[in-house]
């Protein structure tokens, strides 16, 4: 991928703290040190929540970690010869449209949220229609295809159909499940279709698990529904901009005082020992897998 366009590849990747990374490429096809990208504002690119190293502190508008970027991708997405970002997360993908030039990119300085749910991994026309569709992975699994239903140079998606549920991926042998998937297209058997490259994370029961692979898959949906029920990241946002618009700063340390805060941790402690006891149970293992259409 080549950002700037002067002919020297360069690459592209999201931080573990939710920040947007350039390797800006040499001519020696060498890569100079890593910088965090920034908007036209001087802001740093981003999705969601991510951790500032300089003030030490998490910045966002929400305590649920599944809001920050994963991955990112450069792609023309208005397709006016200039490349735009994509950053996927768990809640779906968002777009900073370049407003610079080809060999001069300056990004918008917000996020404009393009689907709701799944990564956006490929941009590729899947059904022939001379349209780009997106095609992505999950953090549950599976695959999933976005159909372009706008025009040229205005896309626009429907629901996302499911083109490989996460069942599929799941080691059948040693139990347990797949997550994590990335997707790349390419004609990998050069016969003309689209074939699917997917590169996951497995977890595999363990040897001597105290549970059956049954009594994990329960367990493992007891305790989603347990954290969706309780509402953690929500309760915590709601109670952080309460205190922080009240004490300012130092609001961590008041806020931890607060009865109902303690309540929450308590719930969030219990929810933590049942997932170890859980996952304790499983060992990961990464997979790619080829995916021939027919």
């Amino acid at each position: 991928m080549d950002l700037n366009a002067d002919g020297n590849i360069d690459l592209l990747g999201e931080g573990y703290a939710g920040l947007t990374y350039i390797l800006w490429g040499q001519k020696d096809g060498s890569f100079k040190k890593a910088v965090k990208l920034k908007d036209k504002s001087g802001k740093y690119i981003h999705s969601g929540m991510y951790f500032d190293y300089e003030k030490k502190e998490r910045i966002g508008d929400s305590y649920d970690h599944n809001d920050k970027g994963d991955f990112v991708k450069a792609h023309d997405w208005d397709e006016d010869g200039d490349l735009d970002l994509i950053i996927s997360g768990t809640n779906g993908a968002w777009l900073r449209m370049n407003e610079g030039s080809k060999k001069k990119p300056v990004f918008a300085t917000e996020n404009i949220h393009i689907i709701k749910k799944h990564y956006a991994d490929a941009f590729v026309d899947w059904d022939g229609d001379g349209l780009w569709d997106i095609i992505g992975g999950d953090k549950d699994g599976g695959v999933y295809f976005y159909k372009n239903i706008g025009k040229k140079r205005k896309p626009a998606f429907g629901e996302a159909i499911c083109l490989l549920s996460p069942e599929e991926f799941a080691n059948k042998e040693y139990g347990g499940y797949s997550m994590l998937s990335q997707v790349t297209v390419a004609d990998y058997n050069h016969d003309g279709k689209l074939d699917l490259i997917i590169g996951n994370r497995n977890m595999v029961t363990i040897a001597g698990a105290k549970f059956t692979n049954e009594q994990l898959n329960k367990e493992r949906k007891e305790l989603k529904t347990l954290s969706k029920e309780s509402n953690i990241p929500s309760k915590l946002n709601e109670m952080r901009h309460r205190y922080k618009k009240k004490f300012g700063k130092n609001y961590l340390e008041e806020m931890r005082k607060d009865t109902e805060y303690k309540k929450i941790m308590e719930i969030s402690k219990k929810i933590g020992d049942r997932s170890m006891t859980i996952y304790s149970q499983y060992k990961s293992h990464g997979y790619l897998f080829v995916c021939l259409q027919e």
